[in-house]
């Protein structure tokens, strides 16, 4: 709430290139707008600050950003993406799954068929490819509470990229990111 204020106060919206902070961001919008007496309970923490939350801040992935200001033709003649051969220049995409559920809290592209990643990835020259494991949790937010399954889940998207033929997995969220790069460095190969 923090940081919704802040960027409120600042007049901007706020961006972040994270999945899982852009859907704990786009939630505590929905319970502040759903549950008045939470920001009230909030306010006086605020206030000290020298901040007012009023609720018309935006939070924007960068994705989103990208597309809505940018779009793919611009990204296609800015982004200089290297010389790709066979499988380097195949990829799986993770979007995050923060940002797609529920759907009706983050207003995200659509939940079940997502698109807009795999526009700008196809758009730099990257060939998108289907795969089992599309939408699935990378285990990340487990990561702490339970890692043995984290890690677990981080196997299974891992092979089901490998099944589906990619030479690389390219994530839409920070967070991810960090898992898989967490990983035993044989699994990315």
């Amino acid at each position: 709430v923090h940081n919704l204020a802040l960027a409120e106060k600042e007049g901007l919206p706020l961006v972040t290139p994270c999945m899982c902070c852009f859907g704990k961001l786009k939630r505590a919008q929905h319970i502040l707008r759903e549950t008045p007496e939470t920001l009230n309970d909030l306010s006086g923490e605020l206030s000290a600050q020298g901040l007012i939350y009023k609720g018309d801040g935006q939070v924007i992935h960068l994705i989103s950003l990208l597309m809505d200001a940018v779009g793919t033709k611009k990204m296609a003649d800015v982004v200089e993406v290297p010389p790709t051969d066979g499988k380097d220049g195949l990829a799986v995409l993770h979007y995050g799954c923060h940002a797609l559920r529920p759907q009706e809290i983050t207003n995200f592209d659509d939940s079940s068929s997502p698109t807009v990643f795999e526009e700008l990835v196809g758009a730099v020259g990257m060939e998108p490819l289907s795969w089992s494991h599309r939408l699935e949790c990378c285990g990340r937010p487990l990561s702490i509470k339970n890692p043995a399954l984290a890690d677990k889940l981080r196997a299974v998207k891992i092979e089901s990229a490998r099944d589906a033929g990619a030479g690389r997995i390219v994530t839409a969220c920070t967070h991810c990111q960090l898992h898989f790069a967490e990983g035993d460095p044989s699994e990315m190969e």
